[in-house]
């Protein structure tokens, strides 16, 4: 199966039926008689036809007919147990009985006579029409049946499968049966001149020939076969003619529609044995995707080394409060239309099908990791806008990364790798970031929380479409004009505008959601009612009641959100106390890194320790979203990571820089808290 397009613009196709493709009516394709039927009382020429399941009535039929017919079961399909050129009672038997070993019920009709053809219908036009030939073989009177066979499978063009224009004939029950029922063996020695038809059907992926016809239909029988698609009800059909030439009207010539098959073979119209190629794959895509339709969602990448989940729910709280239903792939997990589906990390390019495949969203949103990137890339060709929201030190030593500056550059291909009409979100304070400025195809929007630099007023200046943050009040500029979102003071996320980390997330979420087309007035009203809490940013600056105590739970991992925290925790005037439990994304190379931090940040560190069941997030049953956090073990980006291993080594760095480490178990958190709170102010880092 594959899927074209993404979120609720997709359409997925298997072989040749498509999403649109009405299952009713490949169910009637399937049934041959009541096919056969429904053409005959729509006014259409079809043979005379018997469904039956004893032979006295087919022998009756048979007699009747006065001439050949052709005997199948009721559910063939590719061709195969399909028998014609009856003309005895003794073929008859041989045949009834094979075919009716297969299927309860066997369909009789009466041979016409003539050629076969094909003609591909695709949203009710026809698009190619091809004559088919079977394989037969004739005698010289001393090579045998099967050597025959091996002959003719060594002609030019004849390869195995449907790589070729010819396929290989492959001697299975299908063609013993074929021959047998003309009374030959694989073993026989067909005599000089005679000609015999080892296989009944002209299906090409069985060995039998094509000829592109299409410049050959009659008008007459291009209305045929096209009326015939239209009563089946399918959307894909492959009609089939018998009459003796394609070019003459079925009322002259005495021509039937044999059968209207959905998931029709586009291969003989592609690659025909005899005239040119016509690829159907064009028409196919001008149906499922109308021009000027839309194919895809909006794509909105974000990364950098802090706040992309902040920026992504701040972005993704906006658009579902515009009307949107929203995807979004986040450190936290898979999320569609304010539900979480997959719990987890989400955020590396393994798990972008899984977003952008979800048919009920109009536009998606994803936080990519740069250990993502180092691993399998991005996940996705390009983006809509794409989001670099800053570069710190953290993720250093990560696979070939040693330096800032390859830091960076690594997460620049998410603003490098956007469509040309659509929009890169930059950071302008950071020269590292800018230096992608140069190797954009998008459109460049930036944000600053300096108005002064002079990068950004420049940009802004020409016109350029920018976020930034003057005299306490956060502004939108683009081509129409500024306008103010609102005060600092206002804006929950940046706890009455202390928070410098978090207005990285909320300039650039205002850049990307003014890009969208969001109204700017609007924009502030919501980013004035997003709150920080464990169910809008789990783990994320979440200060929370825990009994009688206020305790902050964060995802802190470099030195820039440990500073966030002590700034934010200064009102209490505690020194903090940090109790561990398992650091998003910490790898065993960041933990020399990681206790700097700790060491410099707080006086205290306690360390969730529960040997029985490590890998079981903690019971903050007392939250109202118990299981916001994400234990180490379920990082895709720390697989194969020995977890005892990462404790281990991070007490010990502590101790030996003289911290005392208690370890405590989950059950025993709560009165930890209530402990650590006469003396500290409690921080949970998980």
């Amino acid at each position: 199966m594959i899927q074209l397009g993404t979120g609720k613009y997709q359409k997925r196709i298997r072989a040749t039926l498509t999403s649109d493709t009405h299952f009713i009516a490949v169910e009637n394709s399937m049934d041959k008689f009541l096919s056969t039927l429904s053409l005959k009382d729509s006014g259409l020429p079809v043979p005379d036809t018997l469904m039956a399941n004893n032979f006295s009535e087919v022998l009756d039929f048979f007699n009747s007919a006065n001439g050949s017919v052709v005997v199948k079961p009721m559910d063939s399909s590719k061709g195969e147990k399909v028998f014609i050129d009856i003309d005895s009672s003794e073929k008859l038997y041989k045949a009834f009985k094979i075919c009716s070993a297969s299927s309860s019920d066997v369909i009789v009709q009466k041979q016409i006579e003539g050629n076969t053809y094909r003609v591909l219908v695709i949203n009710g036009c026809m698009i190619a029409a091809t004559k088919l030939y079977p394989p037969k073989i004739t005698g010289d009177g001393e090579s045998t049946v099967s050597q025959l066979i091996e002959k003719l499978n060594n002609e030019e063009g004849r390869e195995h499968g449907d790589k070729g224009k010819l396929s290989k004939i492959l001697i299975d029950d299908n063609l013993i049966n074929t021959i047998e029922v003309s009374d030959y063996s694989l073993s026989s020695v067909l005599p000089k001149g005679t000609s015999l038809k080892i296989l009944s059907s002209c299906n090409p992926a069985l060995g039998a020939y094509s000829e592109n016809v299409t410049a050959l239909v009659h008008p007459e029988n291009r209305f045929v076969a096209e009326r015939s698609t239209a009563i089946s009800g399918l959307n894909v059909a492959g009609v089939t003619l018998i009459t003796k030439s394609i070019d003459i009207p079925l009322s002259e010539s005495g021509g039937v529609v044999m059968e209207v098959k959905a998931a029709p073979d586009f291969r003989m119209h592609l690659k025909p044995s005899k005239g040119e190629s016509i690829n159907p794959a064009i028409s196919l895509m001008d149906m499922l995707f109308p021009p000027e339709q839309s194919t895809r969602v909006p794509l909105i990448s974000i990364t950098g080394s802090a706040g992309k989940s902040i920026c992504a729910y701040l972005i993704n709280f906006v658009l579902e409060k515009e009307g949107y239903s929203t995807g979004l792939a986040c450190s936290d997990g898979l999320f569609s239309q304010g539900r979480r589906i997959i719990k987890g990390n989400m955020t590396y390019s393994e798990n972008v099908p899984a977003l952008i495949g979800d048919p009920d969203i109009d536009v998606a949103i994803l936080e990519t990791s740069v250990e993502g990137i180092l691993d399998n890339g991005l996940g996705y060709q390009f983006a809509d806008i794409g989001v670099f929201l800053n570069v710190f030190d953290n993720h250093l030593n990560y696979g070939d990364v040693w330096l800032k500056e390859d830091l960076a550059y690594a997460k620049s291909v998410v603003a490098e790798e956007v469509y040309e009409s659509g929009y890169s979100v930059l950071n302008a304070d950071c020269p590292f970031i800018m230096d992608s400025l140069k190797r954009l195809y998008s459109k460049p929007a930036l944000f600053s929380q300096n108005p002064s630099n002079k990068e950004f007023t420049s940009h802004i200046t020409k016109g350029g479409m920018g976020a930034c943050l003057r005299d306490n009040k956060i502004f939108i500029h683009n081509r129409s004009g500024r306008w103010v979102i609102a005060n600092a003071e206002e804006v929950p996320l940046l706890f009455s505008g202390k928070s410098k980390l978090m207005l990285d997330s909320v300039l650039a979420a205002c850049c990307v959601l003014t890009a969208l087309g969001v109204n700017p007035e609007k924009t502030g009203e919501y980013i004035k009612k997003f709150k920080v809490q464990p169910h809008t940013t789990q783990g994320r600056m979440n200060f929370v009641k825990i009994g009688n105590n206020k305790v902050l739970i964060d995802k802190a991992h470099n030195a820039k959100a440990f500073k966030e925290i002590k700034n934010l925790c200064s009102l209490n005037n505690k020194p903090l106390a940090i109790i561990i439990k398992s650091p998003e994304n910490l790898h065993i190379n960041e933990i020399d890194s990681f206790c700097s931090f700790l060491n410099q940040f707080s006086e205290k560190q306690v360390i969730i320790d529960d040997n029985e069941d490590i890998k079981d997030n903690i019971d903050y049953s007392i939250l109202s979203n118990k299981s916001y956090i994400t234990s180490l073990s379920n990082m895709p980006g720390n697989r194969n990571k020995n977890i005892s291993e990462i404790k281990a080594k991070l007490i010990k760095l502590l101790e030996t820089n003289g911290k005392k480490v208690t370890l405590i178990k989950k059950s025993e958190l709560n009165g930890t808290i209530d402990t650590l709170s006469k003396n500290y102010f409690p921080v949970i880092i998980g």
